[in-house]
């Protein structure tokens, strides 16, 4: 028994031997080498881009990731903003003092020519960010070119902070400017149609058209479905001023729903906020649909309803939201 050991294991040194001596190579790796190659071929290529982007930056800055309607995370974006047919190099930066900004670039006979940079002033700098920009685009102005949507997220513990700008190209000045921005709306997220941009935050939703000038935002009224242990109030805006609301105390379970119903029609906005003493009065109400709050803590909330543009505030209604 022991000589058969022996001899096994002879053979099997001898045969590791052998295959080491021939160099045998696995035939799945074998048919992932163009793969490999061409990966490398563009690692090359964005390599040189980069490298040539970063010869008229300044050296402080940090380029971030970029992402469009395929989620896909990419280090530029390439869109033809000028239809010159050339496209023009999207790329987005946090600079030194960590604010975010977008750059965008134009390919001439020595590398690339800086045609629009910016860095956003935010409130909301310091808290936590994704690294990520969102890029789309979408012809919102009516002069046949593309625009840049440009948004972005910061984060606090139970909250986002959402921005977002739109930058283009005008055809008569010959030069990238600003056409709208909104910066540090909590609790906001934004959809991109075909002509114009809708932002909802904390309960409000507004839908952004230009209007010959400049984008003019108009308030999306929607009637929640109201359910039969729904609380609800009503509440009114008057062309003199005066704000009214049905209810400026109420009492909810952990839960329960609060509707917010505006019955008038004015063509004014408002603001509608939370506030509360304890900071994790955020917690308390959560934004779950249009002017539609669940409450899923037990706490007290003012709920600030700001009339006529949102600016009024000698006319604000306190709403008290206590729940158990």
């Amino acid at each position: 028994m022991r000589k058969n050991l022996v001899g096994l294991l002879v053979v099997c040194i001898v045969f590791m031997f052998s295959l080491s001596a021939c160099n045998i190579v696995d035939p799945v790796q074998t048919m992932k080498t163009p793969v490999i190659i061409e990966a490398a071929e563009a690692d090359t290529s964005k390599l040189e881009v980069l490298s040539m982007v970063k010869e008229i930056l300044p050296a402080e800055i940090e380029l971030l990731k970029l992402t469009n309607l395929t989620e896909q995370k990419m280090d530029w974006l390439e869109i033809d903003l000028t239809e010159d047919e050339r496209a023009e190099l999207i790329l987005g930066y946090r600079d030194k003092d960590e604010k975010v900004g977008v750059i965008i670039l134009q390919k001439d006979e020595q590398g690339f020519k800086k045609l629009y940079m910016k860095a956003f002033d935010n409130y909301d700098y310091q808290l936590s960010f994704a690294e990520v920009i969102d890029i789309k685009t979408a012809p919102l102005i009516n002069n046949k070119l593309l625009q840049v949507v440009v948004s972005y997220n910061f984060y606090a513990p139970n909250y986002n902070s959402l921005s977002a700008h739109v930058i283009g190209y005008d055809p008569k000045e010959k030069v990238i400017k600003d056409y709208f921005s909104l910066q540090d709306l909590p609790q906001a997220d934004m959809e991109v149609q075909s002509d114009h941009i809708i932002i909802s935050a904390m309960g409000i939703s507004k839908e952004y058209k230009w209007e010959g000038s400049k984008f003019i935002g108009k308030q999306i009224y929607e009637i929640p479905e109201v359910n039969k242990n729904d609380v609800v109030i009503h509440y009114a805006m008057s062309k003199k001023g005066p704000l009214t609301v049905s209810e400026q105390e109420v009492l909810l379970n952990v839960g329960q729903r609060l509707l917010l119903i505006r019955d008038d029609k004015l063509d004014l906005t408002e603001r509608i906020m939370q506030g509360g003493d304890d900071p994790s009065f955020v917690n308390i109400l959560d934004f779950t649909a249009e002017k539609v709050y669940t409450a899923q803590k037990s706490g007290i909330v003012q709920i600030t309803i700001v009339p006529n543009g949102g600016y009024d505030w000698d006319n604000a209604k306190e709403i008290k939201v206590k729940v158990k």
